[in-house]
């Protein structure tokens, strides 16, 4: 070939074709050797082309002449040549990219052309003859994006051979530095290829801080990036935040294309902490977790019916077996690592480790308190209780081996149950109980007494203390160590004869349970709330490390360094407790919990009613300014002051609230003292109504049967407004201006009180559907003027082909021809939901609602889907997904968008939706559990507040890298200063504030039953 084609020719061509990642097109090739001097000087050796590019003609020969040796193969969408054998890679690697030299300028060159260097008419410096020039060589232009898609060719290729060929600088500036190109390859492949990219950028630049923060950042953000792709802004920028290695990084970040919602504080991990990898892939609840020996491969499985395999090194999955069954509860590796045995709620599925494959199945019926577990050398047997007996299997074949009965009948095995090489400890059915069976010589030992009582132990604490919550044998098998969730002693005993050697004292705020032993028996591990803990054996000291975002289920280390937890949500992760624990500053939190957030009339400041320390018994109502993130406002209720849920702003500065003692009060949170004190007696109820745009107030009468009436101004009851007087009302809803007054009742009726024509009308549920069981009383929404009224119903409508009896529903009820209006059902997606072809969720009622613009009604299911509906001809208009749990609604009046949030762990995400498109503008995943929502009062920010312990955190939309304006950023100070009562009281109340004139002869509901008083 080198003498028929020329050497040079033939060994570049070879040589860019065995160096490629998959292979070169004809074309490709030929752009590539026309940009090559070396081989253009060899082919136009006597003469000079007028223009400077390799003539086609050549690469058809020579591919002719080697048509035997190759093969064309798909390879990003086009069809590419490429050895046919590998001896064939091997030789020509051996004989053309040998030189480490000539590979890095074979990478080069392929490099250039994946970029475009020298095309779109760019002149490329050569020397021929002796002469120096430049020239066009006519390349393919290489954008990223192609039409409606991507150039996937330049995606999948650039990053690999700008790194091979030691181009740092153009490594990061044009992939793995680049912003838009991130953004394109995540779009068009998936974040797995790019993490490849930067583990193959790292072996190469090791010292590279850029690379690393990138990459650690990505693997971070897994979870989010593959909820949503156009996370990757607001990801990264939340991640990488404060690290001036990233500076330029960011700037491209901060200017997407893309629209992206990003807070004004960090709340998202860094890179560089414990945490290294987050691993997503389970669609549910993760039930259980196990570790090869040498801690290289994990497996988990899930509620989604999945089990997973994955390289704990490289943080990626390995493979994913589904069609086992369903029910999953545990997976647990045994049989010297060849076996993973699946349980489900009616029996044992086997698996193969290295392949996924069934081998065989175990009919025992098992749930997730039953007793069983591994052991033998190498876990070569399993162990399920079954009343007085172990039953043991081979688990290598699935056989039935021995049934081992204990000579006490009175212990059932129905308990806690762990495995080591030769025993297995277990706790009788209330874990009251321990034994531990030697599997040698297969007897069981006596069963003794769990918990130590102290002689004075009260009643209370035999009860709480006799049960055990942990159990765990020594890795030398010398030692039983027990626990329990009452005081978390760490209890030791002797394996053998069960008597107790010693104790160290635990923590009682800990949750002991799935304990673990290093297998140098230095400590003993365990998940332990939303941290792991663990137990320096030798010096009995306890410590708490990992914090998590949820509570962790359960954690596994095969080395004491790399540490792998599955939690509540749907994500593994992978940590490395050799790296300092935190990368970020930690910021003060705002208050230990948050429990009501409300926007007050002016944008930047938000009411709230919060605790603001653990140690701190009494609630506080405070104002907090978003744009300066302090608070301006505090009263700190003294004990037996407490307004957590009956709050109702009047104003931008006063609110109408119910005090402990019956009393309704208007509070000046700008003066921090009370305005006005509402005289007359008032039921426990907690709501409240605003009427006449503000001018009079509504509550229930003191049984909760009827209606009172207040005037804001003089704070005198005005009247009572007679409702059913047999059901209690349960809630009170009037409309913007306070026109319009709907009553919801406990198991009865509606009423809707007119207020400018002083008129009640009562709407029963059989008004709403003539088989509807009740009214929902927590779901009920109207239009702004209140002509429409929107109710949720239990019934069973006709057209509906459900197992079920009936299902949850909206009914609109038109005010003004005071009639039925509308039934809101996707009739076509029910009946097919009963087929089973698209079953998803838990089902298809209804779940939530809002009203949009009072033209659009958008509902939540228990399916997860969002449904939108025009409210005037019921017509079901678009199904929103997205979401994978259940979905809360956020609507302002202000915002041309809604929010819809994923609050299960298992999604923990927010979506943005635009009112007039219905389409998803942004979301956002969250690291950290979101308590509470709300908009501002503009609606262009969402304020939310995390878990405990509670920050504030404002969140905004950037379009084309500028940011939404807010009225937040832009209004005055309207609380000027800091004021505080740290010692405030709504009483003693006085003889005036009560009203000899009230016309509340109701029974109160102190007088009505001790019952209703419990209920309540």
């Amino acid at each position: 070939m080198e003498t028929l084609h020329g050497k040079t020719l033939v060994s570049r061509a070879l040589g860019y074709l065995t160096t490629s990642q998959s292979g070169l097109t004809e074309a490709e090739l030929e752009d590539i050797l026309s940009c090559d001097d070396d081989v253009l000087n060899d082919v136009y050796m006597y003469w000079t082309p007028p223009v400077r590019r390799l003539p086609p003609l050549l690469v058809v020969r020579l591919k002719t002449d080697l048509s035997q040796y190759l093969v064309d193969r798909g390879a990003d969408g086009v069809r590419v040549m490429y050895w046919y054998h590998r001896q064939f890679i091997e030789a020509a690697r051996s004989r053309y990219c040998n030189d480490p030299k000539i590979n890095q300028l074979l990478h080069e060159g392929l490099a250039n052309f994946f970029w475009g260097t020298w095309s779109g008419g760019q002149e490329k410096p050569y020397t021929a003859k002796g002469q120096s020039s430049t020239a066009k060589r006519h390349c393919v232009h290489q954008p990223l994006h192609l039409g409606q898609g991507y150039n996937l060719r330049k995606i999948n290729n650039l990053p690999y051979h700008r790194t091979k060929a030691n181009q740092l600088p153009l490594l990061k500036t044009e992939c793995l530095g680049s912003f838009e190109f991130l953004l394109g390859k995540l779009h068009a492949t998936s974040l797995r290829q790019i993490l490849d990219d930067y583990i193959t950028a790292r072996k190469i630049f090791p010292n590279d801080k850029e690379l690393e923060l990138i990459s650690e950042a990505l693997q971070l953000s897994q979870d989010a990036l593959m909820y949503d792709p156009n996370q990757l802004g607001p990801q990264l920028l939340g991640r990488l935040q404060g690290f001036k290695e990233v500076g330029g990084f960011l700037k491209q970040c901060s200017v997407s294309s893309v629209p992206y919602l990003h807070p004004d504080r960090p709340m998202l991990v860094q890179p560089g902490g414990q945490l290294v990898h987050c691993l997503p892939g389970h669609q549910g609840e993760i039930q259980s977790l196990d570790l090869t020996e040498d801690g290289n491969t994990c497996v988990t499985c899930g509620d989604d019916d999945t089990v997973k395999f994955w390289d704990v090194s490289q943080g990626r999955l390995i493979r994913s077996i589904d069609g086992i069954g369903i029910g999953f509860l545990n997976a647990l590796i045994c049989a010297n690592e060849k076996i993973v045995l699946i349980f489900l709620e009616r029996k044992i599925q086997a698996i193969s480790f290295d392949n996924g494959a069934l081998k065989y199945s175990i009919n025992e019926r098992t749930n997730k308190f039953s007793c069983n577990c591994v052991a033998g050398p190498k876990k070569n047997q399993l162990a399920i209780g079954k009343d007085t007996s172990i039953q043991l299997y081979d688990t290598v074949s699935g056989t039935a081996l021995e049934l081992l009965t204990h000579p006490d009948s009175s212990v059932v095995f129905n308990g806690l149950a762990v495995g080591s090489t030769n025993y297995i400890a277990l706790g009788d059915m209330n874990n009251e109980r321990i034994c531990v069976l030697d599997l040698k010589k297969k007897q069981f030992s006596k069963s003794v007494k769990a918990i130590h009582l102290p002689a004075d132990a009260s009643r209370e604490e035999i009860e709480d203390m006799t049960e055990i919550d942990a159990l765990a044998i020594s890795s030398n098998e010398k030692f039983l160590y027990t626990s329990n969730f009452y005081n978390n002693d760490l209890d030791t005993f002797d394996l053998k004869s069960l008597k107790r050697i010693g104790s160290f004292k635990g923590d009682p705020n800990d949750l002991s349970e799935n304990f673990h032993v290093t297998k140098d028996d230095k400590y003993l591990y365990f998940p332990n709330d939303s941290d792991v803990g663990y137990w320096d054996l030798k010096a009995g000291e306890r410590t708490l490390m990992m914090k998590h975002p949820s509570t962790v289920k359960d954690v596994r280390t095969a080395n004491w360094r790399y540490f792998i937890t599955i939690s509540d949500d749907a994500v593994v992760r992978i940590w490395d407790i050799t790296r300092k624990q935190s990368a970020g500053k930690e910021l003060e939190p705002f208050a230990y919990i948050v429990r009501k957030m409300i926007p007050l009339g002016v944008s930047r400041y938000i009411l709230m009613s919060v605790v603001l320390s653990k140690m701190e018994a009494d609630s506080s109502i405070v104002v907090y300014d978003t744009q300066e993130k302090r608070i301006v406002r505090r009263l700190t209720l003294t004990h037996g002051s407490s307004v957590d849920e009956a709050i109702i702003p009047l104003n931008e500065k006063s609110l109408v609230v119910r005090t402990d003692s019956g009393k309704y009060k208007i509070l000046d949170m700008d003066t921090l003292t009370i305005q006005k004190t509402f005289r007359g007696k008032s039921s426990r109820s907690n709501e409240i109504a605003l009427l006449k745009c503000g001018k009079e107030v509504a509550v229930p009468t003191k049984g909760r049967k009827h209606l009172k009436m207040y005037d804001v101004a003089s704070g005198l009851c005005m009247g009572k407004i007679q409702c059913s007087g047999t059901e209690k009302i349960e809630t009170l809803k009037a409309n913007n201006s306070g026109s319009i007054l709907v009553v919801l009742t406990e198991e009865g009726p509606a009423f809707v009180y007119s207020v400018h024509e002083s008129r009640m009308f009562e709407i029963s549920k059989l008004n709403l559907s003539n088989n509807a069981e009740c009214i929902q009383t927590d779901a009920f929404r109207m239009t702004r003027d209140g002509s429409l009224l929107f109710f949720v119903v239990k019934a069973k409508p006709k057209g509906v082909n459900l197992d079920w009896d009936s299902i949850y529903y909206v009914v609109s009820w038109n005010t003004k021809k005071e009639k039925k209006a509308l039934d809101f059902i996707d009739f076509a997606y029910h009946n097919k939901y009963e087929s089973g072809d698209n079953r998803r969720g838990l089902g298809v009622g209804l779940d939530k609602m809002e009203i949009v613009e009072d033209q659009h009604l958008i509902t939540t299911h228990d399916d997860y889907i969002i449904r939108v509906w025009d409210i005037h001809s019921g017509s079901l208009l678009h199904h929103l997904e997205g979401h994978y749990t259940g979905t809360d609604l956020y609507v302002s009046e202000n915002s041309p968008y809604f929010m819809s949030h994923g609050s299960w762990m298992e999604e923990n995400a927010f979506r943005l939706w635009d009112k007039k498109t219905f389409q998803c503008i942004a979301s956002y995943n969250l690291d950290e559990t979101i308590d509470n929502f709300c908009w501002s009062k503009d609606g262009l920010s969402l304020i939310g507040t995390t878990s405990k312990p509670s920050h504030i955190i404002r969140w905004s939309l950037y379009e084309d890298g500028v940011k939404k304006t807010s009225t937040v950023d832009k209004i005055g100070v309207v609380f000027k200063g800091k004021k505080e009562d740290q010692n405030f009281t709504f009483g003693p109340e006085s003889e005036a504030d009560d009203d000899p004139n009230d016309p509340d002869t109701d029974i109160s509901e102190d007088e009505d039953s001790d019952e209703d008083h419990e209920s309540d």
